[in-house]
């Protein structure tokens, strides 16, 4: 079956005065199957043609790579610095007709190619090669992965991204983008596991920029209250409080070592920011429960208490029935601590 690439090529050449031509160009492009499950983990094999002037021109060059994708299906290759089938990359005229870049996949990493489409190449390697063009003078003073691109009047630098980060094209502009915006729960990142995905109707939602909550990848150690008695009145059952209930209930245990203390406190994969999840997170943690992982059996307390009495607080049951119910607050049950990012 035919495999989809998303491809995303990044042209991070130096410019210094006059351009030399360029030796190489970042490549990055997460590897689907037809079905559009992510390849993980997997040995693939690529093939790059650079035609010349028409999609279906001569080959001016040629070359493969055999990179195994990481966990989200990511793999990064430099084109020009392959294992070269035909041609020289440092001999491509660029500055004579249209170049168009032909991409072909084997998914099992052997030969059997599978052509993904061929693109024409754009102005960058142009730019590169000529120093200035049509539009207007270049923009001087640019650093190592730096891109220039026109934006319909007038050529424009745009800077190079930080590590990790996706070149997106909106509105026609080119944009980098956190790659957190190809996340799924259960995959691991900024020191757990992704627990919940902000949706359209959440608030804090973004179409471009993914944000959501973030589950350690075990319960703390032991047991907890869930601290004082009386009624903090200020503990909200809402997604995105947890961290302000957690505050609160910690600076009134009466002594106590709470459950939401101890997620304040903990220090996990190298975050500080832990807190303990209100009801409406902790029930996305339990839908989630399996992606995530390492839940027992056991009651689990949440952020929020309980109005109506001011001994009770909420629990979330991890069992097949996902109970939630109020329990008096000197209960010790586990607790799970979880972030936002």
């Amino acid at each position: 079956m035919k495999n989809l690439l998303i491809l995303y090529i990044l042209l991070t050449v130096p410019f210094e005065g006059h351009a030399e031509l360029p030796q190489g160009i970042p490549y990055q492009a997460i590897a689907r199957n037809s079905s559009g499950n992510i390849l993980v983990n997997q040995n693939i094999r690529v093939r790059f043609t650079v035609r010349d002037s028409v999609a279906t021109g001569t080959i001016k060059y040629q070359e493969t790579f055999n990179p195994t994708t990481n966990t989200l299906g990511l793999f990064n290759v430099n084109v020009g610095m392959g294992t070269v089938v035909s041609g020289t990359f440092t001999g491509i005229n660029w500055g004579i007709n249209a170049k168009y870049m032909q991409v072909e996949m084997d998914p099992a990493g052997g030969t059997a190619y599978v052509d993904m489409g061929t693109t024409q190449m754009m102005s960058v390697p142009y730019a590169l090669h000529a120093g200035s063009t049509a539009g207007g003078t270049l923009p001087t003073a640019a650093s190592a992965g730096d891109i220039l691109y026109y934006n319909g009047e007038s050529w424009q630098k745009l800077q190079a991204g930080s590590d990790g980060e996706i070149l997106t094209i909106q509105n026609g502009i080119p944009k980098w983008l956190n790659n957190a915006a190809f996340l799924t729960v259960g995959v691991n990142y900024q020191g757990g596991k992704v627990a919940y995905l902000l949706q359209p109707t959440d608030t804090g939602y973004d179409p471009l920029v993914p944000h959501g909550l973030i589950a350690a990848t075990s319960d703390m150690v032991g047991n907890y209250q869930w601290g004082c008695g009386g009624i903090l009145g200020t503990t909200s059952p809402d997604l995105g409080e947890g961290l302000n209930n957690s505050i609160e209930i910690a600076a009134g245990t009466c002594g106590v070592l709470s459950g939401a203390k101890v997620c304040l406190d903990a220090v996990i994969g190298g975050y500080s920011d832990w807190f303990l999840p209100s009801t409406v997170e902790i029930n996305k943690l339990y839908s989630n429960r399996n992606a995530i992982g390492g839940f027992e059996n056991e009651w689990y307390w949440t952020s929020t208490e309980y109005l109506l009495t001011p001994s009770q607080s909420y629990s979330q049951h991890f069992g097949p029935l996902g109970t939630l119910t109020v329990a008096p607050r000197t209960f010790t049950y586990k607790v799970r601590p979880i972030r936002k990012f």
